[in-house]
């Protein structure tokens, strides 16, 4: 009787052992699938990050390039930008809540700087855009309207007298903003997102963190 008391409690035993070892075993496996998830998640939305703030690192880029730079040097009359044509779509954004998780990894600061470098990004487009449309949208027609040939030279205040104080404000308003930011604008941006590539490669070994190229 003893002997079948101690193999049925053996049976038991080993049977519980068993299970245990398996919700264990089981456990385990779900607790490493959730990392794994998570990692693809977070570094998924950097790399989103990363990819939308390259488009406006490289667009304004190229707008130094092609328009800040002559005018500064004097090509264009007065150092004055050329407008360039509206956008016809929205430019993407940051989605700033999907990078929520650096707070969890001590990064609240690096969160708080994309969101003002977006904000900064944002209102450089802005100005360059504010300014093109003054320029195309009332300026160019006031000066048709008064039979000015383009490209014509006039003295400041003849501009003035011909398009009005207020339109002129704006436009130099605009055209000093987008000047005299532009160049801060870019290396701000171009740090923080270097930031971030530095960070989600240091918390998520091994990632595939998406690598910033800029137009010359």
């Amino acid at each position: 009787m003893d002997l079948i008391w101690l193999s049925f409690f053996s049976n038991a035993v080993g049977a519980a052992f068993g299970a245990l070892a398996g919700a264990t075993g089981a456990f385990w496996l779900e607790v490493a699938r959730q990392r794994r998830e998570k990692k693809r998640k977070n570094v998924g939305a950097a790399n989103r990050a990363l990819f939308v703030a390259s488009q406006y690192l490289n667009e304004l880029v190229q707008y130094r390039r092609d328009y800040v730079r002559p005018a500064k040097a004097g090509i264009t009359s007065g150092e004055h930008l050329r407008p360039v044509r509206p956008r016809s779509v929205l430019r993407p954004s940051i989605d700033l809540d999907s990078l929520a998780f650096l707070n969890e990894i001590g990064s609240e600061q690096l969160l708080f700087n994309l969101f003002i470098e977006q904000q900064r990004v944002v209102q450089l487009f802005d100005s360059i855009e504010d300014y093109s449309r003054t320029h195309v949208l009332e300026i160019q027609p006031k000066l048709a309207a008064a039979d000015v040939p383009s490209g014509a030279d006039m003295t400041k205040d003849d501009f003035v007298r011909l398009v009005g104080a207020d339109l002129v404000g704006r436009l130099e308003s605009d055209n000093k903003y987008v000047m005299d930011n532009i160049d801060e604008n870019i290396r701000s941006l171009k740090a923080t997102m270097n930031e971030l590539q530095v960070k989600i490669g240091s918390t998520y070994k091994k990632a595939v963190v998406l690598q910033i190229e800029l137009e010359k």
